[in-house]
């Protein structure tokens, strides 16, 4: 009652003429003001439940969209990197295209996502100024694919070292690391560097929650991806979830979880919450200051390709 559901909205089209779909859930009951939107991006499309429930009532926009076409197998996780990067865009460009017709607020877009989604989730949040990434699926391709907020439940964030971390899965052929390059990531290097959130992390990226379990076999990822984003000076914020904690017996208190979020969301997306502007030299310096130097070299690096040397600003000269 007083949403308007729009389901199976097509918000890009694949090269083989497969369509992307997404559904739209819209508060009805406002004061007319810009609303904030959350999407929830993943294998398949969902149907909101718990937190996205709340959210619905506190006036947020929703949007479920799948980054796989429907009928995928369900052992698929993913394609070849990047096709599904670039359909996750594809949605955020959605969302600001049509944020007049629905009433979304274009500055004030979340993304939440589990899983594998969450792989995908955390490449979308840190790669905003990527353009060889970028893709350019969909009729809004030239919005930008930037948000303000992330919450991820696991995910990979870095594949080239998944196994080091404990993922002895990307060695099974068929896994999703063989989906997604097509071998063990060992044997495509430059591919699992690209696809690996933590590699994008800068002092603008966008505000993030880390959800994990401390069962969880990649903790050690989540707990240094984290601690990236902490050094690099991003509002971010880790929640470990005591396994066994819930109530009833419950391996997770949801309740409890689920409030975390309302929060997160609440803080990170207000109105006048917009991250602070930083020139490219000053977040330099700040991750090298934080000897995050491997970001710091790629955004050196950027610049350096991206203007001639008569054009260079004198620090980079």
């Amino acid at each position: 009652a007083g949403v308007k559901t729009t389901r199976g909205i097509v918000y890009a089209t694949l090269p083989d003429g497969t369509a992307l779909r997404l559904d739209s859930y819209v508060p009805t009951a406002g004061d007319g003001r810009a609303i904030p939107v959350l999407l929830r991006i993943g294998t398949k499309r969902e149907a909101p439940s718990g937190a996205a429930l709340e959210f619905l009532r506190k006036g947020y926009g929703l949007v479920y969209a799948a980054y796989l076409p429907d009928g995928a197998p369900a052992a698929q996780a993913f394609t070849r990197f990047p096709n599904d990067l670039h359909a996750a865009k594809a949605a955020v460009r959605w969302i600001r295209g049509t944020a007049v017709a629905n009433g979304f607020d274009p500055d004030r877009i979340g993304v939440w996502a589990a899983g594998n989604g969450a792989s995908i989730a955390a490449l979308l949040a840190m790669t905003a100024d990527q353009p060889a990434l970028n893709g350019a699926l969909g009729e809004y391709a030239k919005e930008s694919n930037a948000i303000r907020a992330l919450c991820l439940f696991g995910g990979t964030t870095d594949w080239r070292n998944a196994e080091l971390y404990g993922d002895e899965s990307v060695n099974i052929p068929g896994s999703p690391a063989y989906q997604l390059f097509g071998d063990n990531p060992k044997a495509a290097p430059d591919a699992a560097r690209q696809a690996s959130a933590v590699n994008y992390v800068r002092p603008t990226s966008p505000a993030v929650l880390m959800v994990t379990l401390q069962s969880d076999p990649n903790r050690a990822m989540h707990l240094i991806f984290a601690e990236t984003l902490r050094r690099a000076g991003v509002a971010s914020a880790l929640y470990e979830e005591e396994t066994g904690a819930g109530p009833g017996g419950k391996s997770v208190d949801e309740a409890k979880l689920n409030q975390r979020v309302l929060q997160f969301f609440d803080d990170t997306l207000a109105g006048g919450n917009a991250p602070p502007a930083m020139s490219v030299q000053d977040e330099i310096k700040k991750l090298a200051d934080a000897g995050l130097y491997k970001q710091a070299n790629r955004l050196i690096e950027e610049q350096m390709a991206r203007v001639t040397v008569s054009g260079r600003a004198p620090w980079l000269k």
